[in-house]
């Protein structure tokens, strides 16, 4: 090959360089390596030095392998625990703790506490009591435990029996949680694999408690589960026909089933009704998320398990499948809104018709309040019209509280409003008449209130004196932000109430 003229481009110089690099291996590995390895050798550095087809090299990075697929979402424990958290955390967050009746340095209290948190309970909501024996409740109750009993909604007791004690249904009954336990496993509760264990009746409650602890074991927890606020779990596993199965080794409910929940037993494995109180005691705190009261939580789950096994409540799968997927639940706003609202007796539609006698009149009329802080007035002004039997009757104005209704998350501030109101006279004229009465309005300002009444009046005068009673139904509907809602910029939640009022009124003419 002929040397470089200047104008052969960097081929001829790698070829160049390997030359020289030949001479050395020359000298240096031939008595070692055998001419054969030699060539071998030389056309692999021919191969990396010449680069791809028409001499240049690839100097730029090396392409990103393609971005490996997002991992697959976990399957929900119970229906709709995903829709819910997301609602929740909307909302501002969660709020309360669960509480691990169990020792918090053992592989079995921190399985409990891992198994909350994969559910989505958050880590700094869960807490161990102090206590000296993680099965004895009542030392719950000691000054130590204040801090955490406080904030505690859900208690969790992943173990059998843990109301034998004379004292402990009372404590359940005294605090506003729920106490969620496991049914137990059949190897560790007594020999011989009985799964039947909740029945005054096992061995269990007639040996061992009455002759080491408690003569009224079995009657203790009856009365702690009466109360409303202790639920039992156990698992329930997929026979692969579209039902569900019991497992050898689970304890079933007995005769708790009326406090017993199922959970959907994990696909492998064996596991035991430590880790389904644990779910359920999840499920139960994102419950204690939407209503106020340890009682209230226990009847959501019971309206909403998915019945399974027998029909009804049975005495293997409880009331059924823990699911949160169910109107209640979806429709707990509503309910937390409705129960917030406040009915007050302000009719004007109505009032005016219950003290008219004028065939044409107007009226105007305003509140001990003249003004609100802007100097806007709060007065109503009306009309009615009476026809024969027929009257009728329209109002407008400002209020405080528009048509009567009002809301405990929501500060009464003065909002206009328009009503009307129909009355027909049943018996009587003068000064006695019975007649039927019906008026619908709406209002504006924070609750955008709609109110309907019907009823019937009475009026009697005499000396004049003027005697009305009204008795009668009625609706309210409005829009109230809920705390935590508002903050988190939800909007308004639908309010609905309704229900039956009697109002007696006296008119004395000077």
């Amino acid at each position: 090959m002929q040397p470089d003229s200047g104008g052969g481009g960097a081929l001829p110089r790698r070829i160049r360089g390997v030359r020289l690099l030949l001479r050395i291996r020359r000298r240096h590995l031939l008595p070692v390596m055998g001419r054969g390895h030699v060539m071998a050798a030389l056309a692999l550095l021919l191969l990396g030095c010449a680069g791809p087809p028409g001499g240049s090299m690839v100097t730029g990075p090396l392409p990103e392998p393609p971005p490996a697929p997002p991992p697959e979402p976990e399957p929900e424990t119970f229906a709709g625990r995903e829709s819910l958290k997301s609602r929740i955390e909307a909302a501002g967050g969660f709020g309360g703790m669960v509480a691990i009746f169990d020792i918090e340095d053992s592989d079995h209290g921190r399985g409990m506490r891992q198994t909350l948190i994969d559910e989505g309970v958050p880590p700094e909501l869960i807490g161990f009591p102090d206590m000296t024996l993680a099965t004895d409740i009542s030392q719950f109750e000691y000054e130590r435990n204040a801090h955490l009993l406080e904030r505690t909604r859900v208690a969790h007791m992943p173990q059998h029996a843990p109301f034998s004690q004379d004292d402990e249904p009372g404590i359940v009954a005294a605090h506003n949680m729920v106490w969620v336990v496991a049914t137990g496993n059949t190897h560790a509760l007594h020999p011989g694999g009985d799964r039947d264990f909740w029945r005054p009746d096992h061995h269990y409650w007639l040996d061992v408690m009455d002759y080491s602890c408690c003569a009224n074991a079995w009657e203790n927890h009856v009365t702690a589960f009466a109360t409303g606020k202790a639920i039992l779990a156990t698992y329930a596993y997929r026979d692969g026909e579209g039902g569900y199965r019991w497992k050898e080794g689970l304890v079933r409910c007995g005769e708790m089933q009326h406090a017993c929940f199922a959970i959907d037993g994990p696909a492998s494995g064996h596991g035991g009704t430590s880790g389904a109180s644990a779910k359920l005691a999840a499920a139960a705190f994102y419950v204690f998320q939407l209503y106020e009261k340890a009682e209230e939580v226990v009847d959501t789950l019971k309206a909403c398990a998915e019945d399974i096994g027998e029909p009804g409540v049975d005495a293997e799968f409880g009331h059924g499948l823990v699911s949160l997927a169910c109107e209640r639940v979806e429709n707990a706003e509503v309910l937390t809104a409705s129960s917030s609202l406040v009915l007050r007796w302000d009719a004007p539609a109505l009032d005016a018709l219950l003290h008219s006698r004028a065939s044409m009149g107007l009226h105007v009329g305003a509140s001990r309040w003249i003004a609100d802080r802007d100097g806007l007035p709060l007065a109503r002004l009306g009309a009615e019209y009476s026809l024969g039997a027929l009257e009728l009757s329209l109002s407008a104005g400002r209020g405080r509280a528009p048509l009567g209704v009002g809301s405990r998350y929501v500060h009464p501030r003065p909002a206009p409003y328009a009503a009307a109101g129909a009355g027909w006279r049943l018996w009587g004229g003068g000064d006695r008449d019975l007649r039927a009465l019906f008026s619908a309005g709406r209002g504006g300002g924070a609750l955008s209130p709609r109110m309907s009444r019907a009823g019937f009046a009475w009026r009697a005068s005499s000396s004049g004196r003027t005697w009305t009673a009204y008795a009668g139904h009625a609706r309210a509907e409005a829009r109230v932000g809920i705390p935590g809602h508002r903050e988190a910029d939800r909007g308004r939640s639908p309010a609905r109430m309704s229900g039956w009022e009697a109002v007696v009124a006296l008119e004395t003419r000077f």
